[in-house]
């Protein structure tokens, strides 16, 4: 998921594009047409502030992706927005997941590798959607602010 700010549902905001590569590591994929694209529309969940872009992915390191945005300029994802891959539940039930995610404008850590226990400290299940001190600073790829620790896995 990629939870967006200030876009509005009234068809002006970007279009998410999707490149994605099977059984090519994350090296190869730069040199390699992408396996598949795919555009992704903007939605909003009614008239609140619960807004982005969703996607499904095959975890493991076999796959790499790489996302940008459609109709802006340089097609970079703002550095304000946050993101978010697979559940730490999962990784710490059935061992850590992990994907090669590329964020055009953005630096998602070695080799692009992201894991299922990357920091989720803004999420908030009461009335408040997301913390006004999360955006940009939390989630997978930060730009704005050093990469947060990753959870540590626990036993379930």
């Amino acid at each position: 998921k990629i939870y967006s700010r200030g876009l509005l549902n009234d068809g002006t905001a970007p279009t998410m594009i999707v490149n994605a590569w099977f059984g090519v590591n994350n090296t190869e994929m730069l040199q390699a047409p992408p396996t598949a694209t795919q555009s992704i529309p903007f939605h909003q969940v009614g008239g609140t502030n619960k807004q982005g872009y969703a996607l499904p992915v095959i975890p493991g390191t076999e796959q790499s992706y790489k996302l940008s945005l459609a109709n802006i300029i340089d097609g970079d994802i703002p550095h304000n927005w946050v993101v978010e891959f697979s559940d730490p539940v999962m990784g710490n039930r059935w061992g850590i997941e992990y994907i090669h995610l590329q964020l055009q404008g953005r630096s998602c850590g070695t080799d692009s590798l992201v894991s299922s226990q990357h920091d989720r400290r803004f999420l908030y299940s009461g009335d408040n959607f997301m913390s006004d001190d999360a955006w940009g600073k939390h989630g997978a790829c930060v730009v704005s602010s050093a990469q947060p620790l990753d959870t540590p896995v626990m036993t379930c």
